[in-house]
């Protein structure tokens, strides 16, 4: 596939974007992405005493459990995914 992230990390982030990653193999390409996305500006990645990787926002001090950007990741998976089957049924005649 020619992943810049190692294919273990793209197929478990992959399917906790929601991904059949069988079914939905030419869509790795966003949770490849996704994994070497930077933290938008303001935000950055900290651990706290129990370990646990959450974000902040510098200048609103909001925390995040999940990276800032996993929910634009998740909505253009739906939206590629759903032109895709568009498509599909388009071409069979639907």
């Amino acid at each position: 596939y020619g992943f810049t992230n190692p294919v273990a990390d793209v197929l478990e982030y992959a399917e906790y974007l929601g991904m059949d990653v069988r079914a939905d193999g030419d869509l790795l390409w966003i949770a490849d992405e996704a994994l070497s996305a930077p933290e938008p500006h303001g935000w950055e990645q900290r651990v706290d005493p129990g370990g646990n990787v959450f974000f902040f926002h510098e200048n609103t001090g909001m925390t995040l459990p999940e990276h800032p950007l996993d929910h634009h990741y998740q909505n253009l998976y739906f939206q590629m995914k759903e032109a895709a089957d568009r498509e599909k049924a388009q071409a069979a005649g639907g």
